[in-house]
């Protein structure tokens, strides 16, 4: 996505599979490499769900794999966001596709998308029309995607490009514990909406002052 100052990149994935959690990182390089790696016109962000939120609808002997696959994923994406060794070589039979041997971490800002609110209480499936439940994972998409819209289309774009600009240059100073040091690395993201009463509610509210107005009237 294009906004008038910066260009948006999104790597949307589930780190608890086989295909997401194995080439979320090459595609985010690959993605680097033909983009460009410039922060102050581009944004690269990972939205990445957590194990999780599929647990309710994976087979019990799966649960131990996607779990695996999350922490493999997640050790993985650490060591690049915050390691100053860190770099990324992808190479095929006789070309290399990309090569970061210097300091350039996959994401400038990363959302791990869990079942959780930040009170703690699970998310679980609600009735939206009928009797069609809508699942976690697609309540999370939900988010995902209230989230891009927010970013890059909606009248908040540029008061959101602004406060992103101001947290990016704080994510990016370091933090040192004893001999170890920690970049900023992952971000929170919180959704909120306003449900528009159905116009039949206005129809009837209009009428009952309509007939109040004109009731008012004959009365004088």
């Amino acid at each position: 996505f294009r906004s008038p100052t910066l260009q948006f990149v999104y790597v949307i994935c589930s780190i608890c599979g086989g295909t997401g959690s194995g080439m979320f990182l090459d595609v985010a390089y690959m993605l680097r490499k033909i983009v460009g790696v410039d922060p102050s016109t581009r944004r690269f962000i990972g939205m990445l769900v957590m194990p999780e939120v599929y647990e309710p609808v994976v087979e019990n002997q799966h649960i131990r794999r996607i779990y695996s696959n999350g922490y493999a994923a997640l050790r993985e994406l650490d060591y690049l966001l915050n390691s100053p060794k860190r770099s990324y070589i992808i190479k095929g039979k006789d070309h290399t596709f990309v090569d970061f041997p210097k300091d350039v971490p996959p994401f400038d800002f990363t959302f791990l998308f869990s079942n959780k609110n930040k009170r703690g209480a699970v998310i679980s499936q609600r009735q939206v029309s009928g009797d069609k439940p809508v699942a976690a994972d697609d309540r999370v998409s939900q988010y995902m995607s209230e989230t891009i819209m927010t970013d890059v289309l909606s009248p908040l774009t540029e008061r959101s490009e602004s406060i992103l600009s101001n947290i990016f240059t704080s994510i990016t100073e370091p933090e040192t514990m004893g001999d170890r040091t920690f970049y900023k690395a992952y971000s929170a993201v919180g959704v909120s909406s306003v449900k528009v009463p159905p116009l039949a509610y206005f129809q009837d509210m209009l009428e009952v002052k309509m007939a109040d107005a004109v009731i008012d009237f004959l009365l004088r």
